[in-house]
């Protein structure tokens, strides 16, 4: 048990000391070296690449622009959905409209044009 105390309290000093080191500004130098390290794979990595179809690749060098652009095509699905809404009522109306049309065809009943001519 004392072991694993010993450990405990040896790792928490460790994490302490380099607290106290990066906020005093010791560690500047290991930091910077490591932040140039590792610069070019995180860049990589947080660079996003979409293709669609193979057609067509987008890169996106930050996430704000992204998010921009996910939002500006959520606005366009929701746009193309209220027209495919729009669209299938009035495909919709103009089938009605021409089973109305064709009333007169359909049950051979004559039909008499009139002039109305006001109240």
């Amino acid at each position: 048990m004392g072991k694993k105390i010993k450990t405990f309290i040896s790792i928490t000093i460790v994490i302490i000391l380099t607290i106290v080191f990066h906020f005093a500004g010791w560690l500047s130098p290991v930091e910077n070296f490591l932040h140039n390290l590792v610069k070019p794979g995180s860049e990589i990595m947080y660079s996003v690449s979409i293709s669609i179809d193979d057609e067509e690749t987008e890169l996106f060098s930050d996430s704000e622009k992204l998010i921009q652009a996910y939002k500006d095509v959520k606005t366009e699905l929701l746009k193309n959905k209220t027209d495919l809404a729009e669209l299938q009522l009035l495909q919709d109306e103009n089938k009605e409209l021409k089973k109305q049309l064709n009333f007169i065809e359909v049950n051979e009943y004559s039909s008499v044009g009139v002039n109305v001519i006001g109240k």
